[in-house]
């Protein structure tokens, strides 16, 4: 996934992310691009790297070429490397860079809110030089969590492990007596703002969860009703 630094670089939208890509079931890795705009690098990335876990974070620049080595060694022939992130963020930018050449068409973003101008308006999928494959995805806007209950648990791994010593198994984190997690928020192991964002997508999962269950029971409902009506049909023809 990629961001940049400035107003895109968002850990809570960057947790969503986590989410869904760990849900897919593919290695994420964190891509911050145009490095040399941080004031503090270091800094940044030590943000980043405090909600990524294991998640791989490396700082690139476009303009001064700085980390673009270390992310060529995570490409090899054998992989896929799907590129997505919100528009501007210079994904586009990134395609051309292994290239050496422009492959994609990019536009500078906007300068009062940093937005991008949704050069890329369809996914277009690229083969390297060496075989590994990029897919150069649009810009996305609104990151809709779908189904991804276990992409979650690995997103925000470091909650559940210090959930594990709560008093009550089915703790939620919230009012509940002896909470590990609150104790380690009290204790600035863990940020507010991070269980904030873990109990936001749990609710948003369970709001989806009972939103698509009447259709579930409609659509078993309909089956139901073509396999008494399958029977009935065959009871008619055997009778003949």
């Amino acid at each position: 996934m990629v961001t940049a630094v400035g107003k895109n670089l968002d850990l809570r939208r960057i947790e969503r992310y986590l989410t869904i890509v760990y849900s897919s079931g593919a290695s994420p890795v964190i891509i911050l691009n145009k490095i040399n705009l941080a004031g503090d690098p270091h800094a940044v990335l030590k943000e980043l790297e405090s909600i990524a876990g294991d998640v791989p974070v490396c700082g690139v620049s476009a303009l001064t070429k700085d980390g673009l080595d270390v992310l060529a060694s995570s490409l090899s022939p054998n992989k896929t490397v799907a590129l997505i992130g919100s528009s501007g963020v210079g994904k586009s930018t990134r395609v051309n860079a292994f290239f050496h050449a422009t492959a994609q068409k990019t536009t500078d973003v906007r300068e009062d809110d940093e937005k991008g101008r949704h050069t890329t308006t369809v996914r277009q999928l690229f083969v390297l030089p060496d075989g590994g494959i990029f897919i150069d995805n649009p810009g996305i806007r609104e990151i809709q969590l779908g189904d991804s209950s276990n992409g979650v648990d690995k997103a925000f791994s470091d909650i559940l492990e210090v959930a594990r010593n709560c008093k009550f198994k089915d703790c939620t984190h919230r009012t509940e007596p002896h909470c590990v997690v609150r104790e380690a928020v009290h204790q600035g192991v863990i940020t507010e703002e991070r269980v904030n964002s873990y109990h936001k997508l749990m609710d948003e999962l369970a709001f989806q969860s009972e939103r698509a269950e009447p259709g579930l029971k409609r659509l078993e409902k309909k089956n139901y009703k073509g396999m008494l009506q399958g029977a009935r049909n065959y009871r008619k023809y055997v009778g003949k």
